[in-house]
């Protein structure tokens, strides 16, 4: 469920706000997915006084249309909104990597139309994934 892209860690968590969020050659003149900025949770852990040498961004990504798609048909799944895109430096490697939402909406409905709307979320946001790496 997990899929591990290795780059450079600065650069990346940059592109994935900026041109990564556009798609493959980013050509979309508005972005596909929206990004918040990103979650510092090795920060979070170290200002609380835990050891976290580790460092990782966790962006929280969305397509609106998409989302309210999947909120219509039940309201419930919003726990699996929105998809996250975590770029991590660990053992000296960064690492770009994702739940995939096609796995994950699948062990939670049965309903093939939010199937296919996370079949279309998934291939957005690898692709985004694929543009940073």
């Amino acid at each position: 469920m997990i899929s591990p892209h290795e780059s450079l860690f600065p650069e990346r968590h940059r592109q994935i706000l900026r041109g990564g969020l556009r798609g493959p050659g980013g050509g979309h003149p508005r972005p596909r997915l929206r990004a918040a900025r990103g979650a510092r949770p090795g920060e979070t852990l170290r200002s609380k006084g835990l050891d976290f040498p580790e460092q990782c961004r966790v962006f929280e990504v969305c397509n609106p249309q998409q989302a309210a798609k999947v909120l219509r048909a039940d309201i419930n799944l919003a726990t699996a909104l929105p998809c996250r895109i975590s770029v991590s430096r660990q053992d000296g490697r960064t690492r770009i990597a994702m739940v995939r939402p096609a796995v994950m909406l699948s062990a939670l409905s049965s309903d093939p139309e939010l199937a296919e709307v996370a079949r279309q979320v998934e291939a957005t946001t690898i692709a985004i994934i694929e543009a940073a790496a």
